[in-house]
């Protein structure tokens, strides 16, 4: 039998977030010791606080009911029941918030040991998952249709869901392998979760059947509610794929047709013009700017068109969306409905999920950033360890999914994971891909690289889904499309400043002073070690040391300044970004502002005698003459350290030199520190 010890599943409602006003109003738990359920508690609390309609609507508590609850001290014996338990909650920092208090007060010393966080044990059964909300998790997991939010139902819910998750891993031999080695690195203390995950099947039941819950006939609805290929319409009446006007109108006109694949089609004059108008600019090759008003239709509209020009002419579409959520929609919804509308098998026509580079995740990046951090494994914090526990299941993930569209991206990460840790967010910026320094087909990595195998995908598609900032930045080693659709085209403008604005932060400024040394090394490997590499080799170190030094006295510095400077301004936060000008060198007038200007200068000062240091090496070595991995990998970590030392410098520059063409700014968050920005102010030119 797998020892868990002694545990409890608890959930509370309060009256509001706010640990320091709002109060405890309801509380529920199950206890155990090992397999075997000891006790379920519920109880409201009674509270003099006045409860808002919105938390009197979301629990179902009314006012008069927590006025007739028992007080607390009546519901503290039975918390003090808890103590030595590991303590089970979903995001457990919000229980923490409100219950740590009153175990310090029954003398329970070690509480922040005591509570263990669902949330980053099923965001390591679910990676893919964006959203690790508990209500969202029942629905998909198809347990509950909602969260209840009382204290005893959530903690039987939770329970419920980690059942059915720790089953689903188990039920999949080599992930369950990849989880049990994973999960070695950390201690049982830090992470409970290390014993569940070892628990039989047959315990699981055990379980689950204490609590009254049906563990296999939940597994089985789940699986069954996978259901059937989205994009095989294999199975409706094929229509005529001709690219011609007439066969828009007759696809659309037979109503009855459609009604019996898409229940709620009806036929709307306005989504025939569109596809009408859409297919006669793709046949005389000439731009339409189309404007669609709700009611249109005008994805399927647009859709109709873009499909009988590839099929019946071999050519390539791109279908450019807004944001991510529409090219999600799209890929999710709206392109098999027009499978199912044309009657299309799913191998009838390729169509690929086609992201940007900065939206992949570069392995050979973080392998290496994993070898220099390996002998330091048993001194890293439980961010560090989990942020890497995340990332391996993550690629372990990529290399095991068969559905191209369903591979995780940057985009896909769950934000409240960056919030969480620091290590988290920084692992994330780290290690994306970056086009100019990708090596490509050279690359160790490159038959799992998310990002090859898009490009490699994308040259064979019929139609390409992607978004403006995908438009916007183009691979550089494939043709973009002869034919594109750009859906909701009035947030290019936006899309395109985005896309064209520098910012630099302090956290990446930080990273270049602890790891400069580090991040420069791999150009020694290139150099070589003879005479003339030895002593290049020397010089360069010696300067590198001496830049980093130089750097980290300097941010010090700029934070405290621009801090200072932010706190002066009439409608200072310490919530929110406060942001401000960027002080311009000619009318600077106060002494703050020198030195704001000035701590800028040097730095970018400092980043320029960098950047001529390497640049005599920059574009030295051509990757196809490169056959060693360990050189190719060297290669690429210079290369991505070069376009960092060189997008640096350009961001500076822009910001201080207050170019007409674009607008400077410094922002500040008593939280994430600050962030300077330049951005154009007419994004038409560029």
């Amino acid at each position: 039998m797998t020892k868990l010890g002694r545990w409890a599943v608890i959930d509370i409602e309060t009256s509001g977030i706010d640990p320091t006003y709002d109060q405890i109003i309801d509380i529920g738990f199950l206890q155990f010791d090992g397999i075997k359920l000891t006790r379920k508690y519920s109880s409201l609390v009674k509270a003099d606080v006045v409860l808002s309609q919105f938390i009197q609507k979301l629990t179902g508590i009314k006012q008069e009911q927590v006025k007739k609850a028992p007080a607390w001290q009546k519901i503290e014996p039975d918390l003090l029941e808890l103590e030595g338990h590991a303590l089970i909650a979903h995001n457990a920092s919000f229980e923490e918030m409100f219950l740590k208090k009153y175990f310090e007060d029954l003398g329970q010393d070690r509480i922040e040991e005591s509570f263990q966080d669902s949330m980053y044990f099923l965001s390591l059964i679910f990676p893919e998952r964006s959203s690790l909300n508990l209500e969202s998790i029942l629905i998909d997991l198809k347990i509950a249709e909602k969260e209840e939010h009382r204290g005893l139902s959530d903690s039987i819910d939770l329970l419920r869901v980690l059942l059915v998750a720790t089953m689903l891993a188990k039920k999949d031999i080599e992930f369950e392998a990849f989880l049990i080695e994973t999960f070695k690195n950390f201690s049982g203390d830090e992470f409970w979760f290390k014993n569940f995950i070892h628990l039989e099947l047959h315990e699981l039941h055990e379980i689950a059947d204490q609590i009254d819950f049906d563990l296999e006939q939940a597994f089985e609805t789940y699986k069954n509610s996978l259901g059937e290929d989205d994009f095989d319409g294999s199975k409706y009446k094929r229509k005529k794929l001709d690219f011609t006007g007439p066969n828009i109108k007759e696809i659309l006109r037979d109503e009855k047709d459609l009604k019996e694949k898409l229940t709620h089609y009806t036929f709307r004059e306005s989504q025939e013009k569109l596809s009408l108008r859409i297919g006669q600019a793709f046949t005389n090759n000439i731009h339409a700017l189309i404007q669609a008003p709700t009611g249109t239709g005008k994805t399927l509209g647009y859709l109709l068109p873009s499909i009988l020009l590839s099929k019946s002419k071999g050519e390539q579409v791109m279908v450019s969306t807004g944001t991510k959520a529409l090219q999600n929609q799209a890929m999710s919804k709206d392109i098999p409905l027009a499978f199912k509308m044309l009657g299309l098998g799913k191998f009838d026509l390729n169509v690929i999920r086609l992201i940007g580079s900065k939206n992949h995740y570069c392995e050979l990046l973080y392998r290496n950033e994993q070898r220099e951090n390996d002998s330091m494994l048993d001194m890293r914090e439980f961010g560090e360890r989990f942020t890497e526990a995340y990332f391996e299941t993550l690629f372990f993930y990529n290399q095991r999914v068969s559905d191209y569209s369903k591979i995780i991206t940057r985009d896909s990460i769950p934000y409240v994971m960056k919030r969480k840790f620091k290590q988290f967010a920084d692992k994330d910026k780290s290690i994306q891909v970056d086009y100019r320094s990708c090596t490509g087909h050279k690359c160790p990595f490159k038959n799992e690289c998310t990002y090859v195998q898009g490009l490699r995908k994308a040259k064979e598609a019929d139609l390409i889904v992607g978004n403006h900032s995908l438009l916007l930045s183009w691979p550089k080693s494939m043709e973009k499309p002869g034919y594109i659709v750009i859906d909701e085209a009035h947030k290019l403008e936006n899309e395109s400043t985005q896309a064209f604005t520098q910012e630099l932060g302090k956290t990446e400024l930080e990273n270049f002073a602890k790891s400069m040394s580090s991040m420069v090394a791999p150009l020694y490997y290139l150099i070589g070690d003879d005479e003339k590499g030895a002593e290049a080799t020397r010089r360069i170190r010696s300067e590198i040391l001496s830049s980093s030094k130089i750097i980290y006295d300097n941010i010090l510095g700029l934070e405290e300044v621009i801090e200072r400077y932010a706190k002066k301004l009439p409608r200072y936060t310490d919530i929110y970004w406060n942001e401000f000008p960027m002080i311009i060198q000619n009318k600077m007038n106060s002494n703050l502002e020198v030195s704001l200007y000035n701590h800028i200068d040097s730095l970018r000062y400092i980043f320029k005698g960098v950047y001529d240091l390497i640049l005599p090496f920059i574009g030295k070595w051509n990757v196809n003459s490169l056959e060693d991995d360990n050189q190719i990998t060297a290669y690429t970590l210079f290369e991505s350290f070069a376009t960092h030392i060189e997008d640096t410098l350009s961001t500076l520059t822009n910001l201080l030199e207050n170019q007409d063409d674009r607008a400077g700014s410094v922002k500040f968050h008593e939280e994430q520190g600050y962030m300077l920005t330049s951005a154009p102010i007419n994004v038409g030119e560029i």
